[in-house]
């Protein structure tokens, strides 16, 4: 992909992370994402890209947890535009502000073509764009799965870029 669509997609993937950790809320009351930065972003193929972020996340509760297996979907107009998958297993500890490094690798669609994604991605309008999002958080013994669908990306781009 060219320099013009990597602008855009990073972002979206940073506020998928982003949407994942504050689902981690409703059990634990006033975790926040205090900042997100993306570190790099390098291209593995045509199709697919890896990039890397590093969150910070308030967490003023007394339980830690992990989010594993974070992966998911993103649509645009109800059709599948990419994937991606976290290679991490974040570790957010108790009564903490943590610094997350997060690396998600994130791949085109087939049904997508490079060209198009570039085209699409420049233009920044992310009213047609939803995310589903499933991932693992793990408490001790304990696991639950949270599974987040039709998410619209629009309201979260802007919160992250007004951050």
């Amino acid at each position: 992909m060219g320099t013009r669509s990597n602008k855009y997609l990073p972002i979206f993937f940073v506020a998928v992370v982003a949407l994942l950790l504050q689902s981690c809320a409703k059990n634990y009351s006033g975790i926040k994402l205090t900042d997100s930065k993306i570190e790099s972003v390098t291209a593995t193929s045509m199709r697919s890209m890896k990039i890397k972020v590093l969150l910070t996340v308030d967490n003023p509760a007394k339980g830690s947890f992990s989010v594993e297996n974070v992966h998911g979907v993103i649509n645009r107009s109800g059709e599948i535009f990419a994937d991606f998958k976290s290679e991490d297993i974040m570790e957010i500890t108790g009564k903490s502000i943590c610094k997350l490094p997060c690396t998600i690798v994130a791949e085109l669609d087939k049904s997508v073509s490079v060209l198009s994604a570039g085209l699409i991605l420049a233009e920044g309008d992310f009213d047609s764009f939803t995310c589903d999002i499933y991932a693992d958080i793990h408490k001790g013994a304990f696991k639950k799965s949270v599974k987040r669908k039709n998410l619209p990306l629009k309201s979260l781009v802007r919160k992250l870029k007004n951050e």
